[in-house]
């Protein structure tokens, strides 16, 4: 768990600037929630602890490009609906999200769905009904916008 130590911090730091976001549904939406500037450490995080090469499900390939599927991270992972239920005043255990979240970017058997909903039997689970989404790349990516 040390080697994702800096992983679970960014998520407690985004988890904790959840609670002054906007509860307005338009303001937490998936697109939304990537272009806070508090993204990109999150965003930095996941790609330390979570190389392509050793978590592809966690990637969308864009133009030839592997990068982070925004959708993977917030939807099938349920941090999404963490950030957004917390924006809204709602009492979440943040250090059981943010236990999760790192579990579901180091699992050691990445799922060969090339970032792509997939089945899974919890929420929290890559391909969990909490998240099934298509692959898209972050809103923030060149390429993608």
């Amino acid at each position: 768990m040390s080697k994702h130590l800096p992983l679970r911090e960014a998520v407690l730091s985004w988890l904790e600037h959840a609670h002054h976001l906007s509860p307005h549904p338009h303001a937490i939406t998936d697109e939304a929630l990537t272009d806070l500037p508090e993204w990109e450490a999150l965003e930095e995080a996941v790609f330390t602890a979570a190389p392509r090469d050793e978590h592809p499900d966690l990637y969308a390939k864009i133009n030839g490009d592997r990068i982070l599927n925004y959708r993977t991270l917030l939807a099938e992972s349920s941090l999404g609906a963490a950030t957004r239920l917390i924006a809204q005043g709602t009492d979440v255990p943040e250090s059981e999200v943010a236990d999760s979240f790192v579990a579901f970017c180091a699992h050691p058997h990445p799922f060969p769905s090339d970032g792509c909903s997939s089945t899974a039997t919890s929420p929290g689970e890559r391909g969990s009904d909490w998240g099934s989404t298509p692959c898209r790349p972050s809103p923030r990516t060149p390429s993608a916008r």
